[in-house]
């Protein structure tokens, strides 16, 4: 295997720190692997609450305007927005429980204790809403 160096670059000039084996480098590439699937995780607990607050200020737009006037076809966009922002919102949610499901399988194996007890405090919220 080629030599692997730790350096730093300030104003154009390389300083090697030190040398780094194999072993070493493979352990900051997994942490660093790490630090990227937690990215991924958060952007899509981002997704999740961005689509929530989408359909929930739309719904409250509709209410702050609301006249008391019996809706009729021409407010048929009200609804196809209420039913377009609620589906984003189940589907980023969807997406993420199976992206948790995958993330724990594969980090901690399918039939483990952890994944068990994330299936089991999933199920009780399901259950209890």
């Amino acid at each position: 295997m080629s030599e692997i160096r730790i350096g730093s670059i300030v104003d154009n000039q390389v300083t090697f720190l030190e040398d780094l084996s194999e072993a070493a480098f493979n352990e900051f590439a997994q942490h660093k692997q790490v630090l990227v699937d937690s990215q991924h995780h958060l952007a899509l607990i981002d997704m999740v609450k961005e689509n929530y607050l989408d359909f929930i200020n739309h719904l409250n737009s509709y209410t702050d305007n609301f006249d008391g006037a019996k809706l009729d076809r021409s407010d048929a966009h009200i609804y196809f927005n209420a039913n377009r922002y609620l589906l984003n919102f189940l589907s980023s949610t969807k997406t993420f429980l199976d992206h948790t499901d995958s993330n724990m399988s594969h980090l901690y194996g399918k039939d483990s204790p952890e994944r068990r007890q994330y299936e089991k405090l999933k199920n009780e919220q399901f259950d209890s809403s």
